[in-house]
């Protein structure tokens, strides 16, 4: 702790300047456009021959302190605006206030309009060129003009980023190349609770952007930042009250093409006022939306086998149709108070939630034999929460910021159903199934293969029910306090220190429980256990079910209406029948607490829906206690250069539980029977994380910034636990979690170039370069079919493969489950070669004013990012060596080797643009989007690693403001119809497969706001 130690002593000696320099003099003020009154984000206020400067905030505020005595010319400066200095008397030593407005820009002799496009791109232009480090933002201005559908949507807009899709709209952002889990999500610097089941990531898609005054995207991050953020962090952040009362309405009418439905709304308000002088600012924000996210999705199956691995066919083709609705409601109070020492306290409370409820039809067609048919009902509620109580405050020459916080998220499925039925191949008599479809058709087109199907419900039998629910809880509680002292050396050489401390507790959980009915093995039982424990005789009568209580092989058509729905997905594909959602939870009202005969024993043989005791392995607890100290030193050396040091120390004391079985789970088809106990264990890791940034300002339009730094990534929740899941029958398994799993380190070099002006806008280039040594992956499903196998080139036997991959199974068992027989491998593990992750990004943000007439008012936006990176896999392989004895087969073997593979999440290649239009109060906004193929899973035989294919969208925005407080407004959104699609890619035959397609369908929604 030596560098802590000198650190504190540096910040002491500063602490204890001699009392001359309390005399210095600071200097304050507010910037405003002239023309209009509004304030202005990102203006740079410095004084002329020194280094002393500061850049205006979110409320056009701005503050420079140890200003030693004399006259100096304040030059205040912004892109798209006419610059002014002005002389200043601080001989005196007293604090001054410097009001200032600034004229926008004169061009070909006259003054530009800033139209309402163009005031956010500004906006967004000055925050990039005045920040300390690297950053994107979307200015509140854009924001509210020509809103996206959510926020991970306008992060999407971003440089470096590409986009992770849910029922088709933006819900996790991918930083760089880097799955979200990478990245961190704040609001005003406090975390959203992850959302995910097992991983880290956050679900952007239950926030909506009406309470934000912006969102900053972080590419580099500094020493006071959360370290856990190799891809880097989004902050979404809100402002103080308005000066001037705010009433905003927005209300918007939707149209769904798919559902050809208009059954949808949007509804967004807020209030904004400020009371008492301006000392007690009140802020209250809503949003009410209900939305249709139906689907169409085709499906393929390979059988890649054919003439030994050599050829392939589609061995069966599903048709799937999702009808879901989703409906979003959130809100947030924001109090702030301005303080006496100039400073502002804010107690901020956000909450978001999401809920959908979806049925989903799906049929299948056969190359040859049975038909299956499947039916899932299912409600999903997403939900997060954070309050915090934050401070800027200035006392005795030092700058505080600290916070109190609570955050939370909870995603539950209390409503799983699914039933499926078969109807079973037969060509004789009652004809049901598929015929055979003729082998010209063996690769497809796979709509020829439609009409091979008999259709015929009446030989379909229920074959299946499974009843799910699973809930997941984060809570988090963090405290976090920064203290700054600035400092002067001469008139030229200024900086400051800042040292903080944060410390952050985590709780999680994860339930879930799987119950299933084979019912094709047995009569529908005659009774139902009652919450008791008695039994009582079921009762179908006056439902559809009548008489089918002690019935084997319940025909479909008593799921059918008597002329039963159907539809054709893409146009193409025959999805036939549709069933009604009432009847299939009638069915599960009148079954689910069956039981075949009025008994119970310890495993409930007897109960019609048996519990999957593998899935409860799945369950876990844990929590986190992450301490955090750091110290950073900001030295500005005239205009000229601006270098940082500093370094993070970050502590991890974590406790998990997970569940282990001392013996083998067993059961015929699931796991019904066997015991499960829980094991706790804890974890702890220091790191320490140096960083050097710098900013060199060569000339007025250009900005060179360099970074080097050291962050870290944080294994998924699930990794770590002290699990030991064996299964036995129908398949061996061996699921093993791994406590010792080391976090993720990554050494970051950054490297970005700006070039900026009136006539240019923002232009900037970026490089990027991260090394990551400890990456977590994971082998997920590695069978060992043979009696030895070899691991990374040496032979060993087949007990003894979990040894040679450094598997701490003896933590669990003394005695290994499948010494003598087959069994299948999972199992997450920490790389011993390092990960790279390079790439560089072009961004240009620029306005078409120097232009003639009405091409003037066109605004342009448009960046790439180009991505490249390497990790190693371990996987698996079948080697063939020639037999010694002639004339036999050759010996065939499994080895365990380390493929080079990219990441997932990754495209390659995304860009962006958008071409706006701003005419008196008309504004249009055209915007596309593109984002190239990436890997999405991995397999363990290199036949069935997942792609997500390339994909694009067009979106198009329109607002006409009416008069000052009504405006009208149109959006349609993916306009092409483009389908999202996946495929299966043999790595080992060079195959590309095509795998599943989703049609969402256009949108389009029109409604008004009302601005007070």
């Amino acid at each position: 702790m030596k560098a802590f130690s000198s650190a504190a002593g540096l910040f002491l000696s500063l602490v204890l300047l001699p009392p001359i320099l309390m005399a210095q003099s600071t200097l304050r003020g507010i910037v405003t456009d002239s023309t209009n009154g509004e304030r202005l984000t990102g203006v740079n206020v410095y004084l002329l021959g020194t280094s002393l400067g500061s850049a205006t905030d979110l409320e056009g505020e701005y503050r420079i302190v140890r200003i030693p005595p004399g006259v100096f010319n304040v030059k205040v400066s912004y892109v798209g605006y006419e610059s002014r200095e002005i002389s200043v008397d601080l001989t005196t030593g007293r604090d001054v206030e410097l009001n200032v407005q600034l004229n926008p820009a004169i061009i070909l002799g006259e003054m530009v309009t800033v139209t309402a496009q163009m005031r956010g791109q500004i906006a967004a232009i000055n925050q990039q060129i005045t920040a300390n480090t690297m950053v994107s933002v979307v200015s509140e201005e854009r924001i509210q003009e020509l809103p996206d559908a959510n926020a991970a949507a306008a992060i999407g807009r971003l440089s470096g980023v590409s986009l992770l899709r849910s029922g088709g709209e933006a819900s996790q952002v991918v930083l760089r190349g880097l799955s979200s889990k990478f990245s961190t999500i704040t609001i005003d610097g406090v975390r959203i609770a992850p959302t995910g089941a097992n991983d880290r990531g956050v679900d952007l898609s239950t926030i909506a952007q009406g309470s934000l005054a912006g969102i900053e995207l972080y590419k580099a991050l500094t020493p006071d930042k959360d370290a856990d953020a190799i891809a880097g962090s989004v902050n979404l952040v809100t402002r103080k009250a308005p000066s001037e009362r705010l009433i905003r309405f927005d209300g918007r009418g939707n149209y769904n093409g798919l559902d050809a439905s208009a059954s949808q709304y949007n509804l967004n308000g807020r209030y904004g006022e400020r009371f008492l002088d301006d000392f007690l600012g009140v802020q209250v924000t809503g949003n009410l939306e209900k939305t249709i996210r139906s689907n169409e999705i085709t499906d393929h199956d390979y059988d890649q086998s054919e003439n030994n691995y050599t050829d392939y066919r589609v061995s069966e083709f599903n048709v799937t149709y999702v009808n879901e609705n989703r409906k979003r409601g959130g809100g947030s109070i924001l109090l702030d108070i301005n303080t006496p020492d100039d400073g502002t306290i804010r107690f901020n409370n956000v909450f978001n939630k999401t809920s959908r409820d979806y049925l989903t039809h799906n049929r299948n067609y056969h190359w040859s034999g049975g038909v299956d048919y499947a039916y899932r009902d299912r409600m999903t509620d997403i939900s997060t929460f954070s309050s915090s109580l934050r401070g800027e405050n200035y006392l005795f020459g030092f700058e505080a910021d600290w916070n109190i916080a609570f955050s939370e998220s909870r995603v539950k499925t209390p409503y799983d159903y699914n039933l499926g039925f078969i109807e079973a191949s037969s060509t004789s008599g009652d004809s049901s199934g598929m015929r055979n479809v003729p082998n010209e058709y063996r690769k497809g087109p796979v709509e020829e293969w439609i009409p091979y199907a008999f259709n015929n419900f009446r030989a379909a039998v229920l074959d299946r029910a499974t009843d799910r629910r699973s809930a997941n809880y984060d809570k988090e509680r963090t405290a976090f306090l920064n203290v700054v002292r600035k400092y002067t050396l001469g008139e030229s050489v200024s900086g400051e220190v800042k040292m903080g401390g944060k410390y952050r507790a985590k709780s999680r959980s994860f339930m879930t429980d799987e119950y299933i009915h084979t019912i094709y093995l047995f009569a529908v039982g005659a009774y139902n256990i009652n919450p008791d424990g008695s039994f009582s005789q079921k009762d179908f009568s006056g439902t559809r079910f009548d008489g089918l209580i002690g019935t084997q092989g319940v025909s479909f058509t008593n799921f059918l209406d008597p002329n039963p729905s159907d539809r054709d997905i893409f146009g193409n594909y025959r999805l036939y029948p549709l069933i009604n959602r009432y009847d299939l939870r009638l069915w599960r009202s009148l079954n689910i607490n069956g039981y075949k005969e009025a008994r119970d024993t310890e495993f409930h043989d007897d109960a019609e829906y048996r519990r999957n005791v593998l899935v409860d392995a799945d369950r876990y607890g844990l929590t986190e206690s992450i301490g955090a100290a750091y110290f950073m030193n900001t030295l500005n050396i005239g205009p000229l250069l601006t270098l940082m040091t500093g370094v993070r120390v970050e502590q991890d004391d974590n406790d998990y539980l997970g569940t282990y079985t001392p013996l083998p789970l067993s059961g015929f088809i699931f796991a019904q029977t066997g015991y499960s106990y829980e094991k706790e264990v804890n974890y702890k890791e220091t790191t320490v994380l140096p960083n050097v940034q710098a900013i060199i300002r060569p000339v007025s339009f250009m900005t060179l910034r360099l970074a080097a730094y050291k962050a870290l990534a944080r294994p998924d929740f699930n990794h770590r636990l002290p699990k030991f899941v064996v299964r036995s029958a129908s398949g061996n398994t061996l699921s093993i979690g791994n406590p010792e799993l080391k976090n993720a380190i990554a050494t970051n070099y950054e490297v970005q170039t700006q070039f900026f002006g009136e006539n240019i806008g923002l232009f900037s280039v970026a490089a990027f370069y991260k090394d990551i040594k400890n990456m977590y992956h994971s082998i997920s499903g590695i069978t060992f079919p043979y009696d030895s196998v070899d691991v990374y080139g040496e032979r060993v036997a087949r007990k003894d493969v979990v040894d040679k991959l450094g598997v701490n199974w003896r933590l669990y068992t003394d005695t290994f489950p499948f010494a003598s027989s087959d069994y299948t491998l999972t199992y997450h593990y920490n790389s011993s070669r390092p990960t790279r992750v390079w790439g560089f990004e072009v961004e240009h943000q620029t306005d078409l004013r120097f232009l003639p007439w009405h091409f003037k008012n066109i605004v342009l936006n448009y960046n790439f990012t180009i991505v490249r990176s390497e990790t190693w896999l371990t996987t698996s392989d079948t080697v063939k060596t020639p037999n010694p004895r002639p004339g036999r087969p050759d010996i065939t073997h499994r080895t365990i080797v380390e493929k080079k593979r990219r990441l997932e999440d990754q495209p390659e290649f995304f860009a962006n643009a958008s071409l706006g239009y701003d005419f008196a109060d008309f504004s249009l906004r055209i915007s596309f989007f593109y984002q190239g193929a990436f890997n999405r899973s991995f397999s363990s035989d290199q036949r069935g690693d997942g792609v997500t294919d390339a994909y694009r969208r067009w979106d198009v925005a329109v607002k006409q403001k009416m008069t000052d407080n009504l405006s009208f407004i149109f959006n349609a959104n993916n306009v092409t119809n483009v389908r999202e699609g996946t495929t299966i890619a043999n790595r080992l035959a060079d195959w590309m497969l095509t795998d599943v397609s989703n049609r969402y369908g256009t949108t389009v929604d029109f409604g008004v706001r009302l601005e007070f």
